[in-house]
């Protein structure tokens, strides 16, 4: 785009995003985080900028605690996870790709979620059994690596 916009006014623009994403983390209105998301995402923020990676931890940390994964969630319910973990997770990677507490529960949430969208396409006869022997033995490798991390930093404390 050969658009050029003064630096004030992007600034202008940020704050008044921040502003929004700020009131929805103090209402605790946290199904918004998606509707953010979505408005903003590569429209006007960069799909990679810091508010919508804040927001994505947000919303999955809500998801996580708040709304378990059931045997009755829906297909796209558990394909928007599996995209929100892992949009985040490609950017957190890029800056904290160490064993940290948050880069272990983006990972972990990444390959949990992945997990239980494979068995669900296993079980629909979606993915065959090859596909999902391979995939869910990484995601399970994985999500032990984790487990074992989180125990070695909580022995050196």
């Amino acid at each position: 785009c050969n658009c050029e916009v003064d630096c004030e006014k992007v600034e202008c623009i940020v704050d008044y995003i921040e502003d929004e994403l700020n009131e929805i983390t103090n209402n605790s209105d946290f199904q918004k985080y998606q509707d953010f998301i979505k408005e903003y995402s590569g429209v006007i923020l960069h799909p990679n900028h810091f508010l919508l990676t804040t927001a994505r931890r947000n919303l999955m940390q809500y998801l996580c605690y708040s709304v378990p994964i059931f045997e009755k969630s829906q297909q796209e319910d558990l394909e928007f996870r599996v995209k929100l973990c892992k949009d985040f997770y490609d950017v957190l990677n890029k800056i904290d790709p160490g064993w940290s507490e948050l880069a272990m529960f983006g990972q972990r949430e990444l390959h949990f979620n992945r997990l239980s969208l494979l068995q669900r396409n296993f079980a629909s006869g979606k993915v065959p059994f090859n596909e999902f022997s391979v995939k869910s033995r990484d995601s399970m490798e994985i999500l032990k690596k984790i487990d074992a991390q989180k125990k070695i930093i909580a022995f050196k404390k």
